[in-house]
């Protein structure tokens, strides 16, 4: 391969998402007054119910466990139990890829893990190849927003960037050269 070749990004190899998907994508572009009002209805009622299974104790513990001031400076722990954010998560379904963009871009960890268990789950819940690219390329776009902790990385990465590019090598190898370059 050319020199050019290899600058190609994966994602510019890989097919470009659906109408649908860039319409949920770029929300931001002319948002329906409804859906803007009902998607703060849903992060509201998301970040209760976390805070409802809050505790101020564990979040100390977890604020050492984490390594916050290292890894997600800023990051607010709220002290969820990760058993609990993945009870929340089952529970609300396939969250939009508008929803999980906010709350990848949340100051509060567990809004952002949240996010990450429903990707990882509409993923692993998906058999369209297609679907599978457009899950992979909002996920790779969102990991460099919000997606800043060890623990984000561990409960994502192997099932989604692993599992998607494991047998594509053509897309893995001009992935792995633009990580590398």
């Amino acid at each position: 391969p050319t020199a050019n070749t290899l600058k190609r990004t994966a994602i510019e190899v890989a097919p470009k998402l659906t109408k649908r998907a860039r319409s949920i994508s770029n929300s931001s572009l002319m948002p329906d007054v409804s859906t803007k009002l009902k998607s703060k209805e849903i992060l509201s009622e998301i970040h209760e119910q976390l805070q409802s299974k809050a505790s101020k104790q564990r979040a100390t513990i977890l604020t050492k466990y984490l390594r916050v001031v290292e890894y997600g400076e800023g990051d607010i722990l709220m002290g969820v139990k990760v058993p609990d954010v993945r009870t929340i998560s089952k529970s609300l379904g396939f969250l939009s890829y508008s929803i999980l963009k906010e709350l990848i871009q949340s100051k509060y960890h567990e809004e952002r893990l949240l996010a990450v268990i429903n990707i990882v789950t509409k993923f692993k819940n998906t058999q369209d190849p297609a679907d599978l690219m457009e899950i992979f390329r909002f996920f790779i776009e969102q990991m460099r927003v919000g997606v800043n902790n060890w623990d984000l990385v561990d409960s994502s990465a192997s099932q989604i960037v692993g599992d998607f590019l494991k047998d594509k090598p053509d897309i893995k190898k001009l992935w792995l050269y633009e990580k590398l370059a």
